[in-house]
């Protein structure tokens, strides 16, 4: 009996380790499949990676949120979150790829030059919010070029990029043309505004994209792709000849010769012999938007019956190159003031109108624009002015930079058909410098979105690899030192979201209380503005309507007797507006200093409120209501004479100005010239029932004006009707003294 125990002891144990090595080997299965599983979902982001830039490509220039003041708020709030995203992607470690690298394109370092270039800025910037944000976005945007150029590494993922921008243009396109038919609502000032705020805003965005577009009409591998592509360059040309853009069609009649010069040099074009009839069909929807756009722009004034001067001078008339002129020349004063390191980035807004004023002083003959410019219509005339000779230095080394990197990176290429891709890419990039001498692309999200995605994508791996730098190898599995470096990009991603968008909730919030205020629901309109103004990372024109909603709160709170809180009111209502001398200078702020300082009693305030809407007569709004003021001014310092002739002047100007016709009356009681006081009077009752009797029928058909056109309405009339009250009061003192 004890041998059979042996036996079948000796029995049970190896059962029991081929149990073991059963259950080991299954749960060893069970962890390499999950292990596989995990590996599989991370190697994914890749493909995440490449989709989602296709699709943002698309996105951020069309994104549109009609709460917000600005169209670009929104895009931009997107455009930086979409970077953070790309950024996060590409960090994200993957180990089923070898060769995983950070490519930088050496046009990138062109934008590390203009970024410290415009850090070196802040040290003369009017305020360091401002400055900031601006410099945030330089930063975020310059670093889109390397992540693009690393995570379009095939052919597929060039073409996605492309595919996106061109139907962005095509969606564009079609709205704007249907705005332009009447039959979508679009702007009540402009026509074919599409998603872009203004016609000129999507010229900018087409005449950046249609160049590249065209690479897809003639190398996309199905004939139905080819087709859609055809449709979408031949439908963005037609918007963008009804645009009538000057400055759009000379810069993409530029950027075609450039690309045609190229194509022969290189014989390159050869590659488009092996598609001759898509190719010679882009030709033709190109030649022939070409010479539409100049019949019915350029070619409309060169050859007018009406022209005068040079054909060269007509044109420059036509558009606005007087103005813009007028515009450059403060842009050099800007520099001359600050020459090292100009005003500080983001500064020309806030600039802008005291130099004009200057200018206007020194230089009365001078044509001025009538109204405030955020922007100097040249890109290289305000990065000198912003960003004084280190910015000059910057650019024109980015000019230069970009030069030799397409020279290198067409004579690099591998056969005809990449460097005829690669051409048309780079033929938008050209599109956009050129534009940016006589408007401003590179503040536009969209346009500066579509350039920097063709010079991303220009550095891909597609191309080859001269003019490419290699940085280093991206991280494929995680570790101690990729989890920290991704934690920390992660970080980093996060605060510019929340910063954007917290300045995208500040712009809708503004929007809110600008639509409270002119509706007179005073009370919500403070408390949503007040919020605006914390809730923005960088308030501009927030601080002034919050103190536009604060003087008209006091005056109510004054009214009822509650004068404490009406004086606590003016009293911030005036810090409100001492903070906008930083960031939004406009005349509309200089005269509402002035009527807060005759509130409060202050005439020094009145004085220095004045001064620059004053020397500006082209402002003709805020010029009309500094003069009343002014004269009011002068009848409390007693200089009667001077208050007669400033009022006469107001006038002269704007014969409707019942303010200044009543208070013309009172002032010839004064001097006992009762028979003109009498006039004056009885010319402004006439002038306010005129008045009242224009605005009536358009107050009572509400639904056919916006808000503000309505809120101006009520204001005219309550400024006529007050004007006829007051009248009619000096005509029954008249009568009975």
């Amino acid at each position: 009996m004890k041998p059979a125990t042996n036996k079948s002891s000796s029995k049970a144990k190896q059962a029991k380790k081929g149990a073991r090595e059963t259950a080991s080997l299954s749960g060893s299965r069970v962890s390499r499949g999950s292990l596989h599983a995990i590996r599989a979902w991370m190697d994914g982001i890749e493909w995440l990676g490449a989709g989602l830039l296709a699709l943002l490509s698309l996105a951020v220039p069309l994104v549109l949120w009609p709460a917000s003041i600005r169209y670009g708020e929104a895009k931009l709030a997107l455009g930086l979150t979409a970077i953070a995203v790309l950024w996060m992607v590409l960090l994200w470690p993957r180990r089923s790829e070898a060769n995983r690298e950070l490519r930088i394109p050496t046009v990138a370092f062109a934008g590390g030059a203009l970024i410290l270039a415009a850090g070196l800025s802040g040290i003369h910037a009017s305020s360091f919010g401002g400055w900031f944000e601006n410099f945030l976005a330089l930063v975020a945007f310059v670093s889109l070029i390397p992540v693009v150029a690393s995570l379009a590494r095939d052919r597929k993922r060039v073409r996605g990029v492309v595919w996106g921008l061109a139907v962005a243009a095509g969606a564009a396109a079609v709205y704007g043309l249907l705005q332009a038919a009447g039959l979508v609502a679009g702007s009540r000032t402009v026509w074919m505004v599409s998603f872009m705020g203004n016609p000129n805003y999507l010229g900018a965005f087409l005449v950046v994209v249609l160049p590249p577009a065209c690479l897809l009409v003639a190398f996309s591998e199905r004939v139905w792709q080819r087709a859609v592509a055809l449709a979408l360059v031949a439908v963005s040309w037609g918007a963008f000849t009804l645009l009538n853009h000057a400055g759009g069609l000379v810069a993409i009649v530029v950027s075609l010769f450039v690309a045609v010069v190229l194509l022969l040099a290189s014989g390159a074009w050869r590659a488009l012999l092996r598609r001759k009839i898509w190719s010679l069909a882009t030709v033709l929807i190109v030649a022939g938007g070409v010479v539409c756009s100049v019949a019915l722009g350029p070619g409309r004034v060169l050859f007018s019956a009406n022209r005068e001067g040079t054909p060269a001078a007509a044109a420059w008339e036509a558009n606005s190159g007087q103005a813009r002129a007028t515009i450059w020349k403060v842009g050099g004063r800007m520099l001359a003031a600050s020459p090292m390191f100009g005003t500080g980035l983001g500064d020309f807004a806030v600039e802008y109108i005291p130099e004009l004023a200057e200018l206007v002083e020194e230089q009365p003959e001078t044509p001025v624009p009538g109204v405030a410019m955020g922007k100097a219509h040249n890109e290289y005339v305000q990065a000198a002015a912003e960003m004084g000779a280190a910015g000059i230095a910057a650019v024109a080394a980015a000019l230069v930079l970009l030069v030799l990197y397409a020279i290198q990176r067409i004579r690099s290429v591998r056969n005809d058909h990449e460097r005829v891709e690669l051409i048309l890419l780079l033929s938008g990039v050209v599109s956009f410098a050129v534009l940016a001498v006589v408007s401003f692309p590179a503040h536009l999200v969209p346009s500066s979105w579509a350039l920097l995605l063709l010079l991303g994508i220009s550095g891909s791996p597609v191309y080859g690899s001269s003019g490419v730098v290699v940085a280093g190898n991206l991280p494929r599995r995680w570790n101690i030192r990729s989890s920290v470096g991704f934690g920390l990009v992660t970080a980093a991603c996060v605060l510019v979201v929340l910063y954007a968008w917290a300045g995208f909730r500040g712009d809708v919030l503004l929007n809110r209380g600008m639509t409270q205020l002119q509706l007179g629901r005073t009370e919500q309109a403070e408390e949503l503005l007040s919020h605006s103004t914390k809730v923005d990372s960088m308030p501009r024109e927030a601080y002034f309507h919050h103190a536009m909603a604060m003087i008209q709160l006091a005056g109510q709170r004054a009214s009822a007797g509650r004068t404490y809180e009406a004086a606590d009111l003016y009293e911030q209502a005036r810090g409100a507006l001492e903070r906008c001398e930083a960031v939004f200078r406009r005349t509309e702020v200089y005269v509402a200093q002035a009527n807060l300082g005759f509130v409060l009693g202050d005439r020094q305030l009145v004085a220095d409120g004045l001064e620059i809407p004053l020397m500006l007569p082209s402002f003709a709004r805020t010029y009309v209501q500094a003069l009343y003021l002014s004269a009011m001014l002068a009848g409390q310092e007693g200089d009667v004479t001077e208050a007669e002739a400033r009022l006469q002047q107001v006038l002269e100007v704007d014969p409707e100005y019942v303010r200044a016709r009543v208070a013309l009356g009172e002032l010839y009681v004064q001097l006992r010239m009762l028979s003109r006081a009498e006039e004056q009077y009885r010319l402004a009752i006439e002038t306010a029932q005129t008045i009242i009797d224009r605005i009536r029928p358009l107050m009572d058909e509400r639904a056919t004006v916006t808000t503000t056109q309505y809120a101006r309405l009520v204001q005219q009339a309550q400024e006529a009707q007050t004007a006829i009250e007051r009248a009619e009061q000096g005509l029954a003192e008249l009568n009975n003294p």
